[in-house]
């Protein structure tokens, strides 16, 4: 979620949480079934940033994974419990982009922390097995940026799915930006799907 579009009803930006932690709403991931056939196709499943346990608990019930890790910068006993009764069959604690951190999936689906989003997706895409698929919730508006222009022309992106609701990240509301699930294909070289969820 961006802090920018953020306010509290003071109608001041509002300061970011902690690791930028915003649990992913369900219709966010309820958007994504039409997805499933194309998003899951064996192998070990990897949630980088998996917080509260949302993306977790929606790839255990619909993917049905083998081998489901969760990964957090902040692994309490209580929250390594909690994932674990999510559906993970395994936890780690530390940073997804720590290069000691040596795991490598099939898929890779996150939410990640908006201000290192390009980073999640460089390591996850490093970190995924050919014929599989790094997925990410991320506002639209990382589309669009100067900084990131030549970057896009470098990843392998196959697939955006524009949220019809905006997510409501905090408190039952929403920011003022539209959001959308992206996926990288490593080796695809095609044109880019853009549908709406």
């Amino acid at each position: 979620m961006s802090a920018r579009n953020r306010r509290n009803k003071a109608g001041e930006v509002a300061a970011r949480r902690p690791h930028e932690f915003y649990p992913t709403p369900p219709d966010a991931l309820a958007a994504l079934e039409p997805w499933i056939p194309d998003l899951y196709r064996g192998g070990r499943v990897v949630e980088p940033a998996a917080g509260d346990g949302a993306v977790v608990a929606w790839v255990a019930q619909h993917c049905e994974p083998e081998d489901l890790v969760a990964v957090d910068i902040e692994m309490t006993h209580a929250r390594r419990a909690a994932l674990i009764e999510a559906g993970a069959t395994s936890t780690i604690r530390g940073d997804w982009m720590d290069p000691e951190l040596d795991l490598r999936a099939r898929l890779l689906i996150t939410n990640p922390p908006y201000s290192r989003a390009q980073d999640f997706i460089d390591w996850s895409l490093r970190r995924c097995e050919v014929g599989g698929a790094v997925v990410m919730l991320l506002r639209l508006g990382f589309l669009a940026s100067l900084k990131r222009r030549q970057w896009w022309g470098g990843v392998p992106l196959a697939r955006v799915g524009v949220l019809s609701r905006r997510p409501r990240f905090v408190n039952g509301s929403s920011d003022s930006a539209d959001y959308g699930w992206f996926m990288w294909r490593p080796r695809h070289t095609g044109p880019i799907s853009l549908e709406i969820l």
